[in-house]
């Protein structure tokens, strides 16, 4: 995670400058304020609360340190228990305090008002999209093959509208596009003619196209009757010019079933539209059907199945082919005047550009599946309702669909999982390297394994009891939060080391006894000193009008507190405590 590993460099690096500042600048101010006949600090009293504090702590440690060691073991105990409970999270409202009015007005509409708390996600599929199947996969994955093995449809948390799962894709534009053809051309009539028009179109930078069409009544007279004109429209959409075109022009048979004829573009033209004019007949279908226009990779349809071998459902036949997808695409892609989603006002060119992604060379080599995502009643959306998601999808998927194409999975729900995810491995895999590479360390250094673990051990209890902490007072771990486990590491393993290399010292020359009571006296004054002064500078936090600020000043002032007494109270106890295990082993071992 980004932001963590920032934060821990920001964190070393200011670590190594106050090293260097109290090895050198530290000790020359004060031995230059000594040799100016400044009183040296070391004779100032200490405060009475730490005299008092740290008198009671060494009468603890000498009297009752199996007391201590005892209820440091049941409390450890009862945080590891809630430390299993401690929940992840991650969303907008960590940052923002629930008093504001904002939070108040969104929190009363997602409680009463399902539809409010629903997002989108989506599904990145890159590769090879213009194969036959590519519709067909996509089918499969939003609603199914019958068997009830994939699809959206039977998905916990996916928005049904109906009987469908809310959805966008390319094959959902395609059905639009399908389901509105009957729109795509209009027709009227008075007592002597009728006719049919087609919307208008966007023209294509060429000097010539070809118009096609079909009919189902080969060999009618009234064929003989048929005019075409083509409305020429300037760029602003007003009409221009006509030019019109008679049976001989076109060349058609009266016995043929399919037509079509090539027509001049002119310069000032922007677009057009056909318009196909006949006599009156008494049948009820159309005589012109299938209307295309084709320049290059220009292409306006009237029917998107017949033009692009598509069922009425918008998947393929066995008949269609690789070429079909691909000039189907090539389509959409150019269709900017016709409106496919009236709510935004948005033009299939539009929303294809928006489902597909064409590269410079015209390969269209990555779709995107839109899908809503969002609790319902039965069904809360939390951090096991995200899990169980992104299984779902991942089942969704056909597995012999989208052949060669990599399917992946994102979005603000799948994000939200992925980053909780992130933040749990993070939180272990970061403690444990810690406090290896601790451990490592400090055995190297004291050349002694038991001395190098008498240090760790107490950051272990430290980390322990701040995420039992954390779930007792219901604070997540969080993209802030998660880093509490190494400030922990940093901070429990310096205190455990001043109060281990002091009594190392200080037993060269004392008894046990006495090592440990001036321990606690002189190093564990100084740290206590130390904790109350970090406590304070951490709670200016709390200060905070943002929740998780204010979280991650509690948690850090609570950890300082706790590295304190663990290094204070607890450590010489664990003293006391190696040295008769260790008397124990000798006897065993001379006995």
């Amino acid at each position: 995670m980004g932001p963590g590993r920032d934060f821990s460099l920001i964190c070393a690096f200011g670590i190594a400058a106050a090293f260097l500042l109290t090895v050198f600048f530290h000790s020359s101010l004060r031995l230059w304020l000594d040799s100016r006949g400044a009183t040296p600090a070391a004779l100032h009293d200490t405060p009475e609360l730490v005299e008092v504090t740290i008198a009671r702590a060494a009468m603890a440690v000498e009297q009752r340190p199996l007391t201590i060691l005892a209820a440091v073991a049941v409390i450890t105990l009862v945080a590891l228990a809630g430390a299993t409970k401690l929940d992840t999270s991650f969303s907008i409202e960590d940052f923002l305090s629930d008093d504001l009015p904002i939070m108040s007005t969104a929190s009363s509409i997602q409680t009463d008002f399902y539809g409010a708390s629903y997002a989108q996600s989506q599904i990145l599929i890159e590769g090879n999209l213009t194969y036959r199947d590519f519709l067909d996969d996509l089918s499969r994955l939003q609603f199914g093959d019958g068997s009830g093995e994939y699809g959206f449809v039977d998905d916990s948390y996916i928005i049904q509208v109906g009987a469908k799962p809310r959805a966008d894709s390319i094959q959902t534009l395609v059905q639009t596009a399908i389901d509105a053809e009957s729109y795509s051309v209009s027709s009227g009539n008075n007592l002597t003619h009728e006719w049919q028009a087609t919307v208008p179109f966007t023209l294509p930078a060429r000097e010539t196209m070809q118009v096609s069409w079909t009919t189902e009544h080969p060999g009618t007279p009234t064929l003989l009757t048929l005019e075409v004109s083509m409305i020429w429209l300037n760029t602003s959409g007003m009409q221009s010019s006509t030019a019109s075109y008679q049976a001989d022009a076109w060349g058609g048979s009266p016995t043929a079933d399919s037509f079509a004829f090539t027509v001049a573009i002119p310069e000032t033209a922007a677009q057009a539209y056909l318009r196909f004019t006949h006599v009156n007949d008494t049948r009820d279908d159309p005589l012109v059907e299938n209307i295309a226009v084709r320049s290059g990779d220009f292409l306006f349809v009237q029917s998107l199945r017949h033009s692009f071998n598509l069922t009425h459902e918008a998947v393929s036949f066995s008949h269609t082919s690789d070429g079909d997808i691909g000039e189907l695409f090539d389509y959409l892609w150019q269709r900017d005047l016709d409106v496919a989603d009236v709510f935004l006002g948005t033009t299939y060119a539009e929303q294809a550009r928006q489902l597909l992604h064409r590269d410079a060379a015209g390969v269209y080599d990555a779709a995107v599946v839109r899908i809503f995502v969002g609790p319902t009643r039965n069904n809360e959306l939390d951090n096991e309702g995200l899990e169980q998601l992104l299984v779902q999808l991942h089942e969704d998927v056909p597995e012999d669909g989208f052949p060669g194409a990599e399917v992946s999975f994102t979005g603000g729900h799948i994000l939200t999982i992925t980053t909780v995810n992130a933040i749990q491995n993070t939180q272990l895999a970061s403690t444990l390297v810690a406090l290896f590479l601790a451990a490592v360390l400090l055995v190297g250094i004291y050349r002694h394994v038991g001395l190098g673990l008498l240090n760790i051990l107490p950051v272990i209890l430290a980390a322990i009891w701040i995420m039992g902490t954390m779930a007792a007072l219901g604070i997540t771990l969080n993209v802030m939060t998660v880093m509490v486990t190494a400030l922990t590491v940093g901070l429990g393993i310096d205190y455990a080391i001043h109060i281990v290399e002091r009594y190392r010292e200080e037993s060269q020359h004392r008894g046990e006894q006495a090592a440990l009571e001036n321990t606690i006296y002189q190093t564990g004054a100084a740290l206590l000193i130390s904790g109350l002064t970090t406590v304070a500078g951490f709670a200016v936090l709390l200060l905070s009008p943002m929740p998780l600020v204010r979280n991650f000043g509690i948690i850090t002032a609570a950890t300082i507190v706790y590295s304190v007494v663990i290094a204070i109270l607890v450590l010489p106890s664990l003293i006391w405590a190696s040295n008769r295990f260790s008397e124990w082993v000798s006897q065993q071992w001379s006995g």
